[in-house]
């Protein structure tokens, strides 16, 4: 897997990039997606347009298609600086690997986030993120890298995760 910081010229990659399966139909009608929030994650990701201002957009590319997405943004609370992932996801040619590429894309994600407040100074820092309360394969991707849920809504749950380097 090779990571790039998304550019102009992904521009016209990122809006056909597919992290699930297309809304079912019954009847000529189309019906809630069984997964709403991998059809969220999907469409705010064919909406983003690089670079992005503040913020980071990785691309995990493999065999010179876009294998998986995280994008970052950056804020301080209290001196803390917290990077909040705002979306992850993994393409589905490259699903049914036991959650590996995700798990590479989240380490990769906290290790830019690392160096890119090492240069400001920092030594420590908060990562966190939103989930749906049903996704649970999102959770548990969260529950093998180390975050802990630290507060729910019937709409969302946040994670939170201390690292340092």
């Amino acid at each position: 897997m090779e990571w790039v910081d998304a550019a102009k010229s992904h521009r016209l990659d990122l809006p056909s990039f597919t992290c699930t399966t297309a809304k079912p139909r019954s009847g000529g009608r189309t019906l809630p997606h069984p997964k709403p929030w991998e059809w969220e994650v999907q469409a705010f990701i064919r909406r983003l347009r690089p670079p992005l201002a503040g913020e980071v957009l990785l691309l995990g590319i493999a065999q010179r298609r876009i294998a998986s997405v995280v994008n970052l943004a950056y804020y301080t609370v209290e001196r803390t600086p917290v990077t909040f992932i705002r979306a992850i996801a993994v393409s589905v040619e490259w699903r049914g690997q036991g959650g590996s590429l995700a798990d590479e894309t989240i380490v990769h994600a906290i290790r830019r986030a690392g160096s890119d407040l090492s240069a400001l100074g920092f030594n420590r820092a908060l990562a966190a993120g939103h989930v749906a309360p049903s996704n649970t394969p999102g959770q548990r991707l969260l529950e093998r890298s180390g975050f802990r849920r630290t507060a729910e809504s019937d709409s969302v749950q946040r994670w939170e995760r201390p690292f340092s380097w």
